[in-house]
């Protein structure tokens, strides 16, 4: 096999891979790994934890990892290059959110490649579960933020579309009122797809600007955070801690999205690792990783599409949008109206 690109697909329900040789354009390896079959000890149904409240929907980030750490494993055992992987991109389920605190942030920077990614992350969620895009306990937190923001137009106006319940601004607004000191204690908000990006990167990884049109958190033809969404969301006192900007990563544009894996000591990926559960490293330093929420990124579907996805391309990406569960666009700056 010649120049081989890794495509994920972070689901609801499953964490799946595709592999593509590039010299070849044809797909060369597949596997998927359903969570409730092979993480009976989450006790999902259906990639989603049970809760007496049925518009609640979690699922765990520990999962998600641990998901991570058990497919580069099954891969290292069906004989696949590893050490030839150019570049990862993938897909994360949108709007769903992923909570670190402190612990979490050092634990990107350092991570032990002799520990699974559950055991080096262990105490390092501020928030030990995510609400994901099927939760719809928010109500009372998307009317707040929509008031404060003038309105169905003005929100759909200054963040693509009006406030709906699983989008993430509302699902922090909530974590905010409800659980105070967990959220004082939160360094860092990520995404499903830039959490993922980041366990590959050994760093903050940024989000990506498709992906975060889902949030009614980004300005949509300014391309940065909201202001007045993010005020609105969360605002900044003393006993809450630092405002909800600081707690947010950089979002960029395709362009600009992959994460760089820079250093092999950091990764549990690393060539030479022994133990139970050791596997290959994707390549040396400067294999690229990019997540995106919803795309379906896995490089089956959309092989080259991604600028982020190598410098050895077909021919760059010039536009990006968020087609998946709710179709904002993330490109004209224009509002969408919301389709299900």
């Amino acid at each position: 096999m010649g120049k081989l690109f890794l495509g994920f697909d972070s689901s609801t329900q499953s964490l799946s891979a595709v592999l593509i040789d590039y010299d070849t354009r044809k797909v060369v390896y597949e596997k998927s790994l359903n969570f409730d079959r092979a993480l009976p000890q989450y006790r999902t149904q259906n990639g989603v934890l049970p809760d007496p409240n049925p518009l609640v929907k979690h699922s765990s980030p520990a999962m998600w990892a641990d998901a991570l750490d058990l497919l580069f494993a099954a891969m290292k055992k069906d004989g696949v290059a590893l050490g030839k992987i150019l570049a990862i991109s993938g897909s994360g389920q949108q709007h769903g959110s992923v909570y670190l605190n402190h612990r979490g942030v050092d634990a990107l920077q350092n991570l032990n490649p002799l520990k699974t990614l559950t055991d080096n992350f262990r105490g390092s969620f501020s928030r030990g579960t995510s609400p994901i895009w099927m939760d719809s306990s928010t109500a009372k937190e998307c009317a707040e933020i929509r008031d404060a923001l003038g309105g169905i137009k003005a929100a759909a106006r200054a963040t693509g579309s009006d406030v709906f319940e699983r989008f993430t601004g509302p699902q922090i607004r909530k974590f905010y009122k409800t659980e105070p000191q967990a959220y004082q204690e939160t360094v860092s908000i990520a995404l499903v797809s830039s959490f993922m990006a980041s366990l590959l990167a050994g760093k903050i990884a940024p989000i990506d600007q498709g992906d975060g049109a889902g949030m009614n958190l980004m300005d949509l033809r300014k391309k940065i955070w909201h202001a007045k969404a993010l005020a609105t969301t969360a605002p900044a006192n003393v006993r809450y801690g630092q405002a909800i900007a600081k707690k947010y990563p950089r979002n960029s544009s395709s362009s600009q999205m992959p994460a760089v894996i820079e250093s092999a000591r950091n990764h549990r990926y690393s060539a030479g690792v022994r133990g139970r559960m050791a596997i290959a490293r994707p390549r040396a330093a400067g294999t690229r990783a990019s997540f995106s929420g919803d795309i379906r990124a896995t490089t089956r579907h959309w092989p080259f599409i991604y600028a982020s996805i190598s410098t050895h391309r077909i021919a760059p990406a010039t536009e990006r949008a968020s087609a998946g569960t709710c179709s904002p666009s993330a490109l004209s700056g224009r509002p969408k109206r919301h389709h299900r």
